[in-house]
């Protein structure tokens, strides 16, 4: 089932996307799909991505087999991870960071204590800091859609949203007392920065600022579920993920609560840890989507590989593990 007669490359892209192979056309694929063919066990094999998506722009790369494994290494802009038997996949990353090309767009205005704030767009987030109508500071604050200002007790809050958030506390000298960034940030009861873990079902890792004398100091991070609700999966292949995503982080409870209750009794989370092992990401074999097969991929000399296991169900819940 996974033992490829020949060398078998997989390719993929982050967008739809025409793919090229030493000049001729291979087929179309994207994030969801793929484009396969067979390589010779030694050669240069010449991949190009011709994305079909605004914000994308085309990319070729090289990849090189000798004596049937691949020669290549870390290849930039490529995620290349190496299956059991004889298989390669490609993913090829195309998406272009938004240049803006605009007039400067005011985004906010406001006075704080003896000055005069101004947010604003020009090709960046700027602020603009202002004393009886003399310039005295400019901000630089990255790239954003938009931006407010949220006054914090005898601090002013600066959040400037896009997609990423990033919030800047200024005291009444407008010197800076807190710069933090995050998939989300919040300036509630105390500042708070929210990154997304990336597992399927959207953990979410949160970290508070507390104001001590010494400023404000980060509290110890927090895991779960902060700007959306906790979906459990709904089908098998969603319940593998979750189980080797939650043993990956350590997160024993949830793990443990994806195995019936004869797994449980027989193997502790320690004994699954020391059996799986270190790995990254989580993936499905392309020839198994169903959830019973899983690749655990990690980095090995340089190069990504898969590890894979098979898995039995009873009642929606896992009931067995081996590697295969």
């Amino acid at each position: 089932m996974y033992a490829s007669p020949v060398p078998l490359m997989i390719l993929r892209a982050d967008t739809d996307a025409l793919i090229e192979v030493n000049g001729h056309l291979l087929g179309e694929c994207g994030a969801q799909g793929y484009a396969a063919m067979p390589v010779s066990d030694t050669g240069d094999y010449y991949v190009r991505a011709i994305p079909l998506t605004a914000g994308h722009q085309p990319i070729t790369r090289k990849i090189s087999f000798e004596g049937g494994k691949l020669r290549t290494a870390a290849i930039a802009d490529a995620d290349v991870c190496l299956w059991p038997g004889g298989v390669v996949e490609c993913s090829l990353q195309t998406r272009t960071a938004p240049v803006w090309q605009e007039k400067p767009i005011v985004l906010a205005q406001t006075t704080f204590n003896a000055y005069t704030l101004t947010l604003y767009r020009e090709n960046e987030v700027r602020l603009s800091v202002e004393q009886q109508g003399k310039p005295l500071y400019a901000y630089a604050l990255g790239q954003g859609e938009d931006g407010v200002f949220l006054p914090y007790g005898e601090y002013l809050g600066v959040l400037v949203r896009g997609e990423r958030e990033r919030l800047v506390l200024l005291n009444g000298s407008m010197q800076d007392v807190l710069d933090i960034h995050g998939d989300a940030v919040f300036l509630e009861e105390e500042p708070a920065a929210i990154e997304r873990i990336g597992t399927r079902l959207g953990h979410e890792r949160r970290v508070r600022y507390r104001l001590t004398a010494s400023g404000f100091l980060p509290q110890r991070p927090e895991t779960g579920f902060f700007t959306r609700s906790y979906a459990p999966p709904q089908d098998e292949m969603g319940v593998s993920v979750a189980f080797f995503e939650a043993v990956r982080e350590g997160w024993e409870e949830e793990a443990m609560g994806y195995l019936t209750q004869s797994l449980r009794q027989s193997f502790s989370f320690a004994d699954i840890c020391a059996f799986l092992g270190e790995f990254g990401e989580v993936r499905p074999p392309v020839s198994c989507r169903n959830g019973s097969v899983m690749g655990l991929v990690h980095k090995q000399e340089g190069v990504m590989r898969a590890r894979l296991y098979r898995l039995a169900f009873e009642q929606g819940k896992i009931d067995n593990l081996e590697e295969i």
